[in-house]
């Protein structure tokens, strides 16, 4: 067994940004949960849902890390399943944030 000393303050300060984290991703979901899991997300929406610029979501979409849809525009734009079952494979757990 390894024992780590931290710092009170070291701590305190992880355990903030922790909740911080935590809180942004509440409310970011919030207007998700408005959605049902059929509704698509436009690029803006996915983008500002996982907190990523358009060029990161787009590496997403190239290296087929996240689903999308085209219409007949040639518009891209996300399902809402899709982005959850990333979050899911990135470790976060999709049920709290549905239920808030």
């Amino acid at each position: 067994m390894e024992i780590l000393l931290i710092e009170k303050g070291t701590f305190d300060t992880i355990i903030q940004e922790h909740e911080m984290l935590c809180d942004m991703v509440v409310t970011l979901a919030s207007h998700i949960r408005r959605k049902s899991p059929s509704e698509i997300l436009s690029v803006a929406e996915t983008c500002e849902f996982l907190n990523i610029s358009p060029t990161t979501l787009y590496n997403l979409r190239i290296n087929g890390k996240i689903g999308f849809v085209r219409d007949e525009n040639n518009s891209i734009s996300y399902p809402l399943k899709e982005v959850m079952a990333y979050l899911e494979r990135c470790g976060v757990p999709v049920k709290q944030i549905a239920n808030g």
